[in-house]
């Protein structure tokens, strides 16, 4: 014979579990409430196929300005590159024209700005003393020295923060 205190959602049982059978009742009733409150009806989906269609009908359509071919990934990025290319003369042009100068008696500079960031990008970004001639695999930064680079294998790169993998020497 089955045990009377163990309740269904028909029979609930004990006093206890009709008092909590009640609230939770009243719980969706106010759930209820509030959802057609929210969304002017207690269902969730619409009962016209139709109805659905028109508020879904916009996300579907693609922009006016694009073509269909912006839609994979290469015509995505040309869609963007012309849109672009489009404002990018606008972007530069001054708002306010500027007065030329003449360039008289300018020195030129005492060592080509080339040399100069060579010469700096070749020092360790860790210890700033020694060259860096340790690249660093998976993002292939050229930054520390033999005895800094060895350090950094299982550690964030010390410049982009990539886990670094292995090291390898680069010979110039």
């Amino acid at each position: 014979m089955p045990d009377r205190r163990v309740g269904t959602l028909d029979n609930p049982g004990s006093a206890r579990q009709v008092s909590v059978y009640e609230n939770s009742k009243g719980y969706y009733i106010k759930l209820d409430g509030l959802r057609e409150k929210l969304h002017g009806s207690t269902r969730w989906t619409t009962t016209s196929g139709v109805e659905m269609k028109g508020r879904t009908q916009h996300v579907q359509q693609p922009p006016a300005t694009w073509s269909e071919d912006a839609w994979d990934d290469d015509g995505l990025a040309l869609a963007i590159a012309a849109s672009l290319a489009d404002a990018a003369p606008a972007a530069y042009e001054p708002a306010v024209p500027m007065e030329e100068e003449p360039a008289a008696d300018v020195a030129p500079p005492a060592a080509p700005p080339a040399a100069a960031d060579e010469a700096t990008s070749r020092t360790c970004a860790i210890c700033l003393t020694n060259p860096s001639v340790m690249l660093m695999r998976r993002c292939n930064h050229l930054c520390a020295c033999e005895g800094c680079a060895q350090r950094l294998v299982g550690r964030p790169c010390c410049i982009c923060r990539r886990v670094v993998t292995a090291v390898e020497r680069v010979y110039f």
